[in-house]
């Protein structure tokens, strides 16, 4: 039975013809509004930015013939933990679990120079809509932890819903076979790939934000009959479109 062969290949590293192909057919797809819920990138040289940028270790998967099938990055590490996200083209969605589980295993097996894991664990954030991206981090073995209450703004419909968080260790990750693309099951562990940490994120205070949580901290300190306010810097604040990209998993 024929076997399919996943490989990564880190998106700063990429060719051209390979972010172009991807780019082209996620806006065929229509995946954008979907991945991008909180703000959609606008055009491909935004999204090439958006590829390369320190905040994160992005990278494509392709299949045996090398085409492209699906992009997944890692960011905001907290110690050796590190959310993922995974977006997979429309024409890769029968292979989802299987490319799925050849990246989780290849992350967390990876190790350093002195033999230690370099990731301990995997962490998700997803909105709780989302249904089939739920589905599909199950299979990986990703457990539900805790739901996070309006996590995730959707800038369409300028509302803020739910969003669960997941995790996945290495010793949660499934065993059984997958089915495979060409319709064949098969599973072994893939070959650990070097992993990169990304850089945590800067803090990019959103103006509006800002000054709203200011007006209305001047309204508590006026009922509480307080004639000066301290008032923060605000720093801490995001916008929902920086602060959210991205946590999606299987989009």
């Amino acid at each position: 039975m024929e076997k399919t062969c996943y490989r990564t290949l880190r998106a700063k590293n990429a060719p051209q013809e390979t972010k172009t192909e991807f780019w082209e057919q996620f806006q065929k797809d229509r995946l954008n509004p979907i991945l991008f819920f909180d703000g959609e990138i606008p055009d491909f040289a935004n999204f090439s930015a958006w590829l390369s940028a320190k905040d994160k270790d992005a990278r494509f998967v392709t299949g045996g013939t090398g085409e492209v099938k699906a992009l997944y990055w890692l960011n905001n590490p907290i110690g050796k933990n590190a959310m993922i996200h995974f977006c997979f083209l429309r024409k890769a969605f029968g292979e989802q679990e299987a490319i799925g589980i050849h990246v989780v295993e290849s992350l967390l097996h990876c190790k350093n120079g002195s033999g230690e894991y370099v990731l301990s664990a995997l962490v998700g954030i997803t909105p709780k809509p989302y249904r089939h991206a739920l589905a599909f981090i199950r299979k990986l073995g990703f457990r539900i932890v805790a739901e996070l209450p309006q996590a995730c703004y959707f800038a369409r419909q300028n509302t803020y819903k739910n969003a669960l968080v997941s995790i996945l260790t290495k010793e949660e990750i499934p065993t059984k076979e997958v089915q495979m693309g060409g319709g064949g099951k098969h599973y072994s562990a893939p070959v650990a790939q070097e992993v990169e940490i990304p850089a945590p994120a800067p803090v990019e205070a959103d103006q509006s934000v800002k000054e709203a949580a200011d007006e209305e901290r001047r309204r508590r300190a006026g009922a509480f009959g307080h004639s000066k306010t301290v008032l923060t810097s605000g720093s801490g604040l995001t916008s929902p479109a920086n602060s959210q990209k991205k946590t999606l998993l299987g989009a």
